[in-house]
């Protein structure tokens, strides 16, 4: 079991995170029973902001990253970004009830007749048609 994600976009619609807090050290509240090995990490509460699922998003865990067991190669603190997710009230890969999402997404395709060009008739792609070789503007 993994305490991340390894990602920085929703995990159930792929929708962006954004903080919701300014960033912060963790507690023990955040990290439940890994406050020892979490301590000093700066991270804040995030939300997707399409499905609203909850997250805690890792902002700066160099303060962990002396412990033998860890290696953060990877990280470079951006002002206002953040490295990671966890799932905020679990603390980990897996969410809790808590963390769903509140919204799902439904998908519906039509089917539409295409732009066709004026002056010959023809079907117009990306504003252009191919059989007069002239770019075309549709209202």
């Amino acid at each position: 079991m993994s305490r991340n994600l390894c990602r920085t976009s929703c995990y159930f619609c792929k929708g962006e995170v954004k903080l919701t807090e300014e960033p912060r050290k963790g507690t023990e509240v955040d990290f439940g029973g890994y406050k020892d090995q979490y301590d000093g990490m700066i991270i804040a509460n995030a939300e997707c902001s399409d499905c609203e699922a909850k997250y805690l998003a890792w902002i700066d865990e160099r303060t962990r990253c002396s412990q033998e067991y860890h290696g953060c190669n990877r990280y470079t603190v951006v002002k206002g970004k953040f490295i990671d997710l966890s799932f905020r009230s679990s603390f980990n890969d897996e969410p809790d009830v808590d963390d769903l999402p509140r919204w799902k997404f439904v998908t519906t395709r039509q089917r539409v007749e295409p732009d066709r060009h004026e002056k010959c008739g023809t079907v117009v792609m990306n504003q252009y048609c191919i059989k007069c070789h002239e770019t075309v503007q549709n209202d």
